[in-house]
């Protein structure tokens, strides 16, 4: 094997050392870098002036609707739109590059989303080197905050974001927020095979992004994560419990008012009214475990139940998966639609009788939330969910028989079983009732709350 292929192949492996020694002109000084960065988390500070705060925060993204349509961005677009609405001045910049970078061009240098204002950062060059990028990424935030002149920077994972929203906040002397969204560590170890991930956790680039996100939350003037067993991981790893605030996942509290017209979903959607009705609405890779519920469905196919699966989404292990509904015989009560509309999925939802998160035990389902299911709790839809510290808190407290055990069809099937029968009135209501704790309303609140504190702290020094 030539040399730079070795070496790009000891790089995607987290190797950084016999990367390095095995690359040369700039490729060598390109790893070299970012491994620099990585380990010591050092950036030159941008030039900055201090001034006189008129707004609340500003938000440091890496991406955004109108051009990213995921989890990520929805959440962002909706913690906005409340903190909007409850008179909170906000708005976003995206990371340098972007929407460019992912093949969008943006002639205005900002997008406007239901009056969320989100500022582009688009260079003429972008640099080659991930020292310039951030040090690049920390002068355009400072230039668009003396703009704007919020009392506080808002960064969201990952490291490339807090680095820059750092030094940023260092130079305008204001204070700054990292909000871990993820484990994004944890989330390039899933993507190995299993038989790799071993080795990964003991890579360079693991220990050394662990070590770095853990720096970043420590540094940071208060730190917001999206769930107690998030919170927990933090303290465990030294993080001080008192700057740690838990903004869950949510739903806009108009959805708790909508009524659930599963017939008119079903209609409008090409659906049988009369078959049971299971699946989600999600990415479609590996670690959500959606193996299991094509698994089940032959299961419940043979008890006589007018079973279907629908799994609404897009992802890289979308081939495989109907490739194993072809080899069970089960294609046919299959229903993969791809990626859908945010109305169309609101359709999938209100017509599912049983939401499920079939997610494997691995390192990142363990401590990461997903969103998915609380608009399906919104609309009072039973989730089932695999048995995982992440996914406990998305079950309400009497329904913990909703827990399953992972990658085990036996028990899933089992539980959906038990749904056919027992599902009704009094679960939609408790459903909904769990979820009225989980609006972005009430989420806007908290982030009044921390800027408040912040605020307070930084006046009294």
């Amino acid at each position: 094997m030539h040399k730079w292929a070795q070496a790009r192949l000891y790089w995607a492996h987290g190797n950084f050392t016999e990367a390095i020694s095995q690359a040369s002109g700039a490729l060598k000084e390109r790893f070299c870098d970012e491994a620099e960065v990585i380990r010591t988390g050092l950036i030159r500070q941008p030039q900055a002036k201090r001034y006189t705060p008129k707004s609340d925060s500003l938000f440091i993204l890496t991406n955004s609707l109108p051009t990213t349509n995921s989890g990520y961005s929805y959440r962002t677009q909706a913690l906005l739109r409340a903190c909007r609405a409850a008179g909170m001045k906000v708005a976003g910049l995206t990371r340098l590059g972007y929407p460019m970078s992912v093949g969008r061009f943006s002639s205005d240098g900002y997008d406007q989303v239901d009056g969320v204002t989100y500022f582009r950062s688009i260079p003429w060059k972008v640099p080659a080197l991930l020292s310039d990028r951030i040090a690049l990424q920390a002068q355009e935030i400072v230039n668009i905050a003396l703009e704007l002149r919020p009392a506080v920077l808002h960064a969201t994972t990952d490291y490339q974001n807090g680095l820059a929203t750092r030094v940023a906040a260092q130079a305008l002397g204001i204070p700054w927020v990292y909000e871990m969204r993820g484990e994004l560590e944890k989330s390039w170890v899933a993507r190995f095979p299993k038989a790799d991930q071993e080795k990964a956790l003991a890579s360079e680039r693991y220990r050394s992004l662990r070590a770095l996100e853990k720096e970043l939350a420590d540094s940071a003037d208060a730190v917001v994560v999206l769930s107690k067993v998030q919170r927990d991981s933090l303290i465990a790893r030294g993080v001080a419990a008192e700057k740690i605030w838990i903004v869950p996942n949510g739903v806009s509290a108009r959805l708790l008012d909508t009524t659930r017209d599963r017939s008119k979903s079903r209609k409008i959607l090409g659906l049988k009214t009369n078959e049971f009705l299971f699946g989600s609405v999600t990415s479609v890779v590996d670690y959500e475990g959606l193996d299991t519920l094509v698994k089940v469905l032959p299961l419940l196919l043979e008890k006589g139940i007018p079973a279907r699966l629908a799994i609404v989404g897009d992802g890289i292990s979308l081939p495989a998966l109907k490739e194993q509904a072809n080899s069970l015989g089960v294609s046919d009560k299959c229903i993969f639609p791809g990626r859908v509309s945010q109305n169309d999925a609101d359709l999938w939802y209100q017509a599912l009788d049983v939401f499920c998160v079939p997610r494997k035990d691995t390192e990142v389902t363990r401590t990461v939330t997903p969103m998915k299911s609380i608009p399906a709790l919104a609309y009072g839809v039973p989730v089932l969910v695999s048995h995982l510290p992440a996914l406990e808190e998305l079950v309400p407290e009497v329904f913990s028989h909703w827990l399953i055990q992972a990658n085990d069809e036996i028990s899933w099937s089992v539980a959906l079983c038990k749904l056919i029968n027992t599902n009704g009135p009094t679960t939609s209501e408790q459903c909904k009732e769990f979820v009225y704790q989980r609006t972005w309303e009430k989420n806007a609140n908290l982030y009044s709350q921390l800027y408040s504190s912040l605020r307070r702290s930084y006046d009294q020094q």
